[in-house]
């Protein structure tokens, strides 16, 4: 998806992985419970009638725990199809979702209801009931998944301006470049260029990259990029906060974050001020970063990155890794 689409739908692309974290599911437990207990006291569909408020509690336990399943499942499966859409076209297919699972929980009340001997139910009533259940809780469910993103974009802006201008300096703190010499032997890395300053006109560009990628993180873990790995369309994202997965393509991730880090693997990218120091282990050369992470360095990558951080290889041959990594990866 290209960066530059439709505002509202960035940082939705992934709603329905974070359906699967266990807060939304306590959260949607929650819906759940509320329902129980609202329909327990009131009594709806004759049940106030011919059951005790017990008796409408174990029936309306029952009859949400056979819709919750098929409900929820449907939810994540809309999100998964329509991430890539725009919030309008998201809510409309949330809203057929609802009238579609209305029609299977109608079936469901009305088979709990023979099964307790209550006679026929209003089809209609159960249906209309259904309906508007159903549509509550999709609405508090997209607005607890759009709350982050809202908070975001609004927030990003200084955040990721700081975040690229703070980086951008480190990172010209640590980067070098490789010189050859004459006759075509590695020579020792020379001194970086320092970073271009924040807010000047050739660091614009730098940093509206940076941004559209920091615009794309949960607020939730911050902007302290410790290092991305690339799994399949999606980019996981470590920070020194927590993780998240994104939408976009690997190379965009790392193009866009510039001279804040550097490419070690055909799927890792480390930030600078992260790298502790360099590692033997398995007669592979690792990285070791902030927060007991590790990431293996490619063959073809690992003479870059020996002259971009030449003080990670200090006795680097001396360190040799016994414990399992933290981050693993497929051979290079």
């Amino acid at each position: 998806m290209n960066a530059d689409t439709n505002e509202a739908t960035v940082g939705m692309q992934s709603a329905y992985r974070r359906l699967l974290t266990p807060q939304m599911g306590l959260m949607a437990a929650g819906i759940v419970l509320f329902f129980v207990v609202q329909y327990a006291l009131l009594g709806p569909l004759g049940t106030s009638e011919t059951m005790t408020w017990i008796e409408r509690l174990g029936y309306w336990a029952i009859v949400t725990a056979l819709e919750f399943p098929v409900c929820y499942a449907s939810i994540v499966l809309t999100f998964y199809i329509t991430r890539n859409r725009r919030h309008a076209e998201i809510c409309a297919a949330l809203f057929v979702t609802a009238l579609i699972l209305a029609a299977s929980s109608t079936a469901i009340v009305a088979t709990t209801h023979g099964l307790f001997n209550l006679g026929t139910v209003s089809l209609a009533e159960s249906y209309a009931l259904s309906v508007v259940d159903l549509l509550f809780a999709i609405a508090l469910i997209y607005h607890v998944l759009r709350i982050p993103v809202a908070r975001q974009r609004a927030g990003a802006p200084d955040a990721a301006s700081f975040t690229a201008a703070d980086a951008g300096a480190d990172a010209g703190a640590h980067a070098t470049t490789a010189a050859k010499s004459g006759a075509g032997t590695a020579a020792s890395p020379v001194s970086p260029t320092p970073a271009v300053a924040a807010g000047s006109k050739e660091g614009e560009p730098g940093e509206r990259a940076a941004r559209r990628f920091f615009d794309r993180l949960p607020d939730e873990i911050g902007r302290d990029i410790i290092f991305l790995s690339a799994a399949a369309h999606y980019v996981d994202v470590v920070t020194s906060a927590g993780s998240a997965s994104i939408l976009l393509r690997f190379s965009d991730a790392v193009s866009e974050l510039g001279g804040m880090g550097i490419r070690v693997h055909r799927s890792y990218w480390v930030a600078y001020q992260h790298i502790k120091h360099a590692a033997r282990r398995d007669g592979r050369t690792v990285l070791r970063l902030t927060g007991d992470h590790e990431v293996r360095v490619g063959r073809n990558y690992l003479p870059e990155v020996r002259a971009a951080v030449p003080k990670a290889w200090v006795r680097a041959r001396r360190r040799v890794v016994h414990s399992p990594a933290s981050t693993s990866d497929t051979p290079s």
